[in-house]
């Protein structure tokens, strides 16, 4: 049985006005068959580091839709804000299979980009293993087993 597959991310190190609940619309508006949500947290309660937003993808067979509009985000959110380590990051989980992406810091080209997100997501999708360490079209891939 394949399990749901989420996209969980945070903008990260920007300095510019742009915020999670922006970031969230902008997919809503280019995405569908998505349900989108936005963390929020209690005043005056601290938190360790966490991710702002999760998006719950009802069609998996959209992964370069998926990739692309993540790297529209990233050029509308990131590219503008001109900090040298400010970036996009976004993690994919499915069932107990995990990866992640540093877009603008570990991925600044949108061809590479978009094939390694392809590759991965679609490794963590197919339902298929535990393993750490799967080949597809012969690229390794580490895939992180959350159970661990």
């Amino acid at each position: 049985m394949v399990k749901q597959t989420i996209l969980y991310g945070a903008l990260a190190n920007t300095t510019i006005n742009n915020s999670s609940e922006e970031l969230l619309n902008f997919i809503k508006e280019n995405m569908s068959d998505i349900e989108v949500y936005r963390r929020k947290l209690k005043p005056g309660e601290i938190y360790n580091a966490a991710l702002d937003w999760h998006v719950i993808l009802g069609d998996i067979s959209a992964i370069i839709t998926i990739a692309g509009l993540l790297w529209k985000a990233y050029k509308k959110f990131i590219i503008p804000d001109e900090k040298d380590n400010a970036f996009l990051f976004v993690q994919v989980k499915n069932g107990n299979k995990s990866v992640h992406f540093n877009i603008g810091k570990e991925y600044k080209d949108k061809e590479i980009f978009i094939e390694t997100f392809k590759k991965k997501v679609t490794i963590i999708s197919s339902g298929e293993g535990n393993k750490r360490e799967e080949s597809f079209d012969g690229v390794s891939i580490s895939i992180k087993d959350i159970n661990d």
